[in-house]
């Protein structure tokens, strides 16, 4: 497949699915004491009928979303607290993070045909959208609370910090995809040890969700 040639390490969902259930429940994480989260992007390609989001929720029969646009968790440390919260007496918590990125038929990083649709358009479209933006700014972009669109300017600061290794890269759009992951992952663990979070037994499933028709893949 073509995608192979730019996110080359990506596997099937339905293999990182299985994987992901059977390690989990080797650990004891169930229906019964597991409530399941995801930060993930709200984009409809990402929660399409046997998506992973869609297939891990269906598992665990319960879900919690952390995310928001391009699969950063604004829900932020209260919105951690009130997960933490609602988890069974005793339980497991078990989050997926990935942020997305499609990939057209002939390769191309960034593009999906959505379906109605005969043009391709962006996915993540937040994620590019900031990137674009951002590359040409010469001032660090302020994040504004009342702009009524903070969270497009969380992203866009997030990719003027690395307009270097973004422009850098051979290919920018999977790159800003490693960026945005690189950045969630290190937000997840900031907020797990600020709000004590370890002391519940947890399963974090963190990769790339790959767009691509008609199945998606995982990195």
């Amino acid at each position: 497949l073509e995608f192979r040639r730019v996110l080359f390490r990506s596997m099937h969902n339905d293999d990182v699915l299985k994987a992901a259930i059977d390690l989990s429940a080797k650990y004891g994480f169930n229906q019964n004491n597991t409530l399941f989260s995801h930060s993930v992007c709200p984009d409809e390609i990402n929660h399409e009928d046997g998506d992973i989001t869609d297939a891990l929720a269906k598992h665990f029969t319960a879900i919690f979303t952390l995310g928001g646009l391009a699969g950063i968790p604004f829900s932020g440390s209260t919105g951690f607290g009130a997960y933490a919260s609602h988890v069974p007496e005793g339980g497991n918590i078990f989050i997926l993070f990935a942020p997305h990125c499609a990939v057209s038929i002939d390769g191309r990083c960034g593009y999906y045909k959505r379906f109605g649709q005969s043009k391709f358009s962006t996915a993540c479209g937040a994620g590019i959208g900031a990137w674009l933006a951002a590359k040409d700014m010469e001032e660090e972009p302020l994040v504004d609370i009342f702009q009524y669109d903070m969270q497009m300017g969380y992203i866009k600061n997030v990719m003027w910090k690395n307009k270097a290794r973004i422009a850098a890269a051979e290919d920018q759009v999977a790159e800003l995809t490693y960026v945005l992951y690189d950045h969630i992952e290190h937000y997840i663990s900031e907020v797990v040890h600020k709000k004590n979070l370890i002391h519940h037994r947890m399963f974090i499933l963190g990769g790339i969700q790959i767009n691509v028709t008609p199945d998606d893949y995982f990195e």
